[in-house]
């Protein structure tokens, strides 16, 4: 029991050495449910998205919260996934861009802009969910 206790402590350590986790831990424990996210700087957004993904990815909170944003932060972040994103991040950012377009906050021009169909390529395992929620956007 120990030994099992001492695994889970060594494991939230690690974790919380890694910047994108630690942001996130430190914003859920500042933020319960007040919708901070959009008060947090683009960097700090960023950090917290990247650790919300590698705590629960993907995020449905998250990709709520990313639906909240303006859309200059979003083509900010966009580029940031491109460089070191996965497959989970570029579900969830979609996820929250159709979310946007559904609920009338961004025009089929501006989704047509940001070239979403060549962002689910190589995005490993989720590709097809990538794609498949690419299709179901409005006017794809």
């Amino acid at each position: 029991m120990f030994l099992v206790l001492l695994c889970i402590a060594f494991s939230a350590c690690v974790a919380t050495r890694d910047p994108d986790v630690s942001a996130y831990l430190k914003y859920k424990a500042a933020d319960a449910g007040n919708g901070s996210f959009t008060s947090l700087p683009d960097d700090e957004k960023t950090r917290v998205f990247f650790g919300a993904m590698k705590v629960h990815p993907p995020s449905l909170s998250i990709e709520d919260e990313l639906a909240k944003q303006d859309l200059a932060y979003l083509l900010e972040l966009k580029a940031v996934i491109e460089d070191r994103g996965g497959s989970y991040e570029a579900y969830s950012f979609i996820a929250a861009i159709a979310q946007k377009q559904r609920n009338g906050q961004l025009t089929q021009q501006q989704v047509d802009a940001m070239h979403l169909d060549t962002f689910c390529v190589q995005r490993g395992d989720m590709n097809n969910l990538c794609r498949n929620l690419l299709m179901d956007l409005p006017g794809s």
